[in-house]
């Protein structure tokens, strides 16, 4: 995967955490927990895969 594509996963999760930080619905901070601990999953392969 790219830089570019790291880049992109992580101005996705910034805007994920500003998200979190106004949300007051339940369901909706749930839904973007859920998301986060998608968009930290993916980097973190990304970070494995650099390594590699």
């Amino acid at each position: 995967m790219a830089e570019s594509d790291f880049e992109k996963l992580a101005q996705q999760l910034e805007e994920t955490v500003s998200k979190l930080k106004v949300s007051k619905n339940p369901d909706e901070r749930k839904n973007l927990l859920r998301e986060m601990r998608r968009l930290l999953a993916e980097t973190d392969r990304i970070d494995r895969d650099r390594q590699s």
